[in-house]
């Protein structure tokens, strides 16, 4: 079975449209349990969609996964000049940062990076108990930004202002 959506892939984020495929056997089952939670997708969605699909827009997503790839690396690269190692997923605008090195709970290093480093970055346990240790970063804003941001946490984590 595989479960897809358009929200990331397709910067198409809110709209509630993806799509699942599978063997056969299993799809005849979903199906039923997929009608009664939810009847059709929007029209401007489908249009959306039908744009996104469409080979018109290759280019256009190209472009948009380079510069997120490269803005994934710019913010790796900062955190591991400040001495944490990352092992970054291949995709998305979010991330998540391995912080376990510092000795800190998610939440009391979030705040210290509001309060210091004035960056918000969302505690990996809003995800989950399996999230302590990680900070959630998003990578939606421009790569000057991002590299202000990177900059500041750096400071912070390399003057061993965390406690």
């Amino acid at each position: 079975m595989v479960v897809h959506g358009f929200s990331k892939s397709y910067c198409m984020t809110g709209w509630r449209l993806g799509w699942v495929t599978g063997p056969e056997w299993f799809m005849r089952h979903f199906h039923r349990v997929r009608y009664s939670a939810s009847m059709a997708a929007n029209t401007f969605a489908q249009h959306g969609a039908l744009e996104a699909l469409a080979e018109s827009s290759s280019d256009y997503y190209r472009e948009v996964y380079q510069d997120y790839g490269a803005r994934r690396e710019l913010f790796v690269a900062a955190w591991e000049r400040a001495g944490l190692a990352q092992r970054p997923g291949p995709g998305a605008f979010v991330m998540m940062i391995d912080v376990r090195d510092l000795g800190l709970a998610a939440e009391e290093l979030a705040g210290i990076m509001v309060e210091r480093a004035r960056t918000v970055m969302w505690p990996g346990t809003r995800f989950g108990g399996c999230g302590e240790g990680y900070l959630r970063v998003g990578l939606v804003v421009p790569q000057e930004r991002l590299r202000t941001f990177a900059t500041r946490l750096g400071e912070v984590v390399q003057a061993g202002e965390l406690l």
